[in-house]
Formats: C-alpha cells, sequence, structure tokens
C-alpha cells in the first residue's frame, strides 16, 4: 500500500477485522456508514471492517496495487474537507459466487449484516410484504442447500441464518440503511417470511434476529467528472455535504453493537420521530422541490432555491416545508423546526452541485410517504403545498415519467399547466386542501386497481395505457393512500 496514503489514514487497514458485511457498496454507503466505521478505526477499534458486496455483480472488485481499497471522500459545504478512508477490505460480487457470499454473512467474524439495497432489493410486493413469487426460485434453491442458485439478498442473509443455526453460532443483527418507512420491520418481514417458506425451525430462529430501525442523512450527489481536476485522488472519488446524521434503534443481538455513539450516530429507543422528520421533511422537500424544478426547466438543486434566480420556487418549498413541520411538531409532540431550517440550507449548497434528475429516479415507491402529509390531514392542518407537490408529481409523470419501468425518454422542458401557475404566482391563494384529500379522484375512476396493485404500479398502468388521462371524476376511499 502507498505510504503517504497509509500515513494520511492514520490506521491500517490490513488490522482490522470484517465484523462487517454491507450489501450495496455504492456511493451513499462509501460516504456515510463507511466514514462511520472508519472513524471508528481511527479511534483504535479494530473489530469493525467491512467486506462489501455488490449485489448484481458477476465479479469481484480487485483492489489496487498501491492503496488496495482506499477510497477519497470530498465533504463540501462553505470549505471543502478531503478525506481518505479505509474500512473496505474487500468487495464481492454477489453473482459470482452467492455460497461464498452465504459463507460471508455466516462467519463468526461477521456480527452485523447492513444493507443499502434500494426497495427493490427486498423483493417486495404492493403492500410492502415479501413477494413469495419474486423469490420462488431462491425457496428452491433454499430447501436444496444449493447456495449457489440463490440469487437475492433476502435469500443470502436466510441462507446464512441457516449455517449458523446449524453451527451454533451467535445471532448477528441485521440492519438496513434504506430510505424506507420502518426499514427494520421490513427486513426482518423479508428474512423471516422467507424462511417460513423454508422450514417452520428456520423461521423461529430467524425470528430472535435483531432488526433495528434506522435513520441516515446526507447528500450525496454524482461524483462530477471534472473532480480530477480539482482534488489529489486516492482510489475512487466520492462527493458528498459536510452533514451527516445516523439515528438507530437501540436493539441489538448480543455482542453485535458496534459504538458508533462515539463518532456522531446516536442509539435511540425510538426512531419513529426522526424517520417521519426524514422523510417528510428532508426527502419530501427534494421530491417537492425536484417535481416542480423539472417541469420549468431548472436542472439543478442549490439554483432551483436561489431567491435572486427562482423566487417563487423558493417560496413553494419553503411552504411545503413549513406545513410539513408544522404537522409532525403537532402528530409527534416533537420539535422539528431544526430539520426544516438545516434542510433549506443544505439545499442551497452551491459547493455541492446536485441535480434534479437524479432526485427523480424511481419516484412511484416514494410519492405517498414523502409527499402525501398524512400529519396535517390528521391534525387538521394546512397541507396545500402537499397537494400541490402531488399534483406537480403527476403532471410531471404524464410527461416525463415512464423511467421506472426502464424506459429512456427524454423531452423538453414542458409549458406550466395552469393549475401550477396558479399556485407559483407569489399572493395566489394557491391549491386547495381538498385536493390531496381527493387527489386519487382525480385521477382514477377505478379503485380496485389501487386496491390490489397499490398506488405505485396502479399510476404506472394508467399512464402507459392511457398518458393523456388527467382528472376525470371519480369516488373512492381515502385509507388506501395512507403511509405504511
Amino acid at each position: 500500500m502507498n505510504n503517504l496514503a497509509q500515513a494520511m489514514l492514520g490506521y491500517d487497514p490490513a488490522q482490522l477485522k470484517p465484523g462487517v458485511v454491507h450489501v450495496g457498496t455504492g456511493n451513499f454507503a462509501r460516504a456515510h456508514l463507511f466514514n462511520y466505521l472508519h472513524d471508528l478505526a481511527e479511534l483504535g477499534y479494530k473489530d469493525w471492517g467491512v467486506m462489501g458486496i455488490k449485489p448484481t455483480c458477476r465479479d469481484d472488485q480487485e483492489p489496487s496495487p498501491d492503496t488496495g481499497h482506499l477510497y477519497t471522500l470530498i465533504a463540501q459545504n462553505g470549505r471543502i474537507h478531503r478525506h481518505i478512508l479505509g474500512p473496505l477490505l474487500g468487495v464481492m460480487g454477489g453473482q459470482k459466487s452467492p455460497a461464498a457470499v452465504i459463507e460471508r454473512m455466516a462467519s463468526p467474524e461477521t456480527r452485523l449484516i447492513t444493507l443499502t439495497i434500494t426497495h427493490s432489493g427486498y423483493c417486495l410486493n404492493a403492500s410492502n410484504m415479501p413477494d413469495v413469487e419474486k423469490l420462488s426460485a431462491d425457496i428452491v434453491a433454499l430447501k436444496k442447500q444449493d447456495w449457489e442458485n440463490v440469487r437475492t439478498v433476502p435469500g443470502w442473509l436466510v441462507a446464512s441464518l441457516y449455517l449458523r443455526q446449524q453451527r451454533d453460532l451467535p445471532y448477528p443483527t441485521i440492519l438496513s440503511l434504506d430510505n424506507l418507512p420502518r426499514n427494520g420491520t421490513i427486513t426482518r418481514n423479508a428474512i423471516v417470511r422467507l424462511a417460513h417458506e423454508v422450514s417452520p425451525e428456520l423461521a423461529q430462529y430467524a425470528e430472535k434476529v435483531a432488526c433495528p430501525h434506522s435513520v441516515v442523512d446526507r447528500i450525496v450527489p454524482r461524483t462530477p467528472a471534472d473532480i480530477y481536476e480539482h482534488h489529489v485522488i486516492v482510489g475512487t472519488p466520492i462527493v458528498s455535504e459536510e452533514h451527516r446524521a445516523f439515528f438507530i434503534e437501540d436493539r441489538f443481538s448480543p455482542g453485535t453493537r458496534p459504538p458508533l455513539d462515539e463518532v456522531g450516530a446516536k442509539f435511540v429507543s425510538d426512531t419513529r420521530p426522526y424517520e417521519e422528520a426524514k422523510i417528510g421533511i428532508v426527502n419530501g422537500g427534494h421530491l417537492a422541490l425536484a417535481v416542480v424544478a423539472k417541469i420549468i426547466g431548472v436542472q439543478i438543486v442549490h439554483e432551483a432555491i436561489d431567491t435572486a434566480k427562482h423566487p417563487v420556487l423558493r417560496s413553494y418549498l419553503e411552504k411545503f416545508l413549513k406545513q410539513a413541520e408544522d404537522a409532525l411538531s403537532v402528530r409527534l409532540n416533537v420539535d422539528v423546526s431544526q430539520w426544516h431550517a438545516t434542510t433549506l440550507e443544505r439545499f442551497g449548497n452551491d459547493k455541492l452541485p446536485d441535480t434534479v434528475d437524479r432526485l427523480l429516479v424511481s419516484t412511484c415507491s416514494k410519492v405517498v410517504p414523502r409527499l402525501f402529509n398524512a400529519a396535517a390531514l390528521e391534525c387538521g392542518l394546512p397541507a396545500d403545498g402537499s397537494a400541490f407537490a402531488i399534483a406537480a408529481w403527476m403532471n410531471y409523470m404524464k410527461t416525463n415519467g415512464i423511467e421506472f419501468l426502464g424506459e429512456d425518454i427524454t423531452t423538453n422542458p414542458i409549458d406550466t399547466p395552469e393549475e401550477l401557475v396558479d399556485f407559483l404566482t407569489p399572493g395566489a391563494k394557491g391549491v386547495s386542501p381538498s385536493v390531496l384529500r381527493s387527489f386519487v379522484d382525480r385521477v382514477f375512476d377505478d379503485y380496485a386497481l389501487i386496491q390490489e396493485k397499490g398506488l405505485a404500479v396502479a399510476l404506472a398502468e394508467r399512464f402507459i395505457t392511457n398518458p393523456e388521462r388527467s382528472l376525470v371524476s371519480g369516488s373512492g376511499p381515502l385509507p388506501v393512500l395512507a403511509p405504511t
């Protein structure tokens, strides 16, 4: 390893033990979780090195002869901080040898298994429960103990639990870091349901594995192409904001809890207030801003809320965030005003150019938990910012929105519809909160489709089969929209 790089690092990665297996080694994990694990290593903790798994990759990532698996994190706010990170000890291609992945997860060295695999990685149905049909091939392989043909992340987890059970090894903790409501419950449901398909005994074992909830927060845009022109880079470059946050439910299997609280993470008894604030304010604000910015042709996030360039967009976002803050403060009985204030500052960070298009990837599974201000409706508070965001999203979907099916459709920015112009005009009354209560009424007249397949799939099918459809009359119950 390059001596200069190791000197900048502050510890020798070769001395770390792979106590963590992380599935999904993208830029977010490297900028967030691995940054915390790096800080632990700098404090002298050697048991929390991380072995990475790329779930869809068919090849292992070979280390550089000079720098191993070191990489550079450039955190940019008012100042620029460059960090060399080294907790990553190796990267396995999940599809190269699933049996090797399963053995790594089942290793006595592995105490904590962490996940950033997005919604699709859990193989869920429209109700956020495990989809047995999607997992059918894995179920056959698991029953045969044919590990090389177990191909999904839930399958690998269940296979590793089977081996641990057979070898009388301690329970691991499985920790999801995905931006999903109740991510710990989703993880637990995935492994227990799949284990139940294999055997009742394995299901009983899986039920005893700790799957805490977590809330993660850090903006990590795509790495700019010209990064090498401005910085000395060791390994792969990743950019992020300086801000980071990590809230973890303090519920671990014995002996698997890393001392992350010593490096800034918070162990809490209940993550729900942080989860609702993060999803409703930070993630919701990002999506609410992105759909309107895209419609009117703004491409860069910090430019979209620049008061001098787009004062109306800034005013709109402030309304959305304030209404989310007010509703959550009442429902949770917690002051979340700091989330609102820091979100505006973070979105406006011109040292970290972020694109609107990045925020509009796979929006269908996100629109209800992020844009639907259920707290405002419960508390009888204004929600026209949410109503408008949903109306704008519907408009965006009709003109640009088949990307979630893998289609690459490029269109020019469309003219802003009259409804959106009315809301964006300073001083205008805006969209009535009743629109939020009835927005499905204005798009669908077939509620059986929503109830059968869920909002995301129903929207997809309607926009594809009839992309010109808009605001038809109808009636139906609201509960099908409630966030799970």
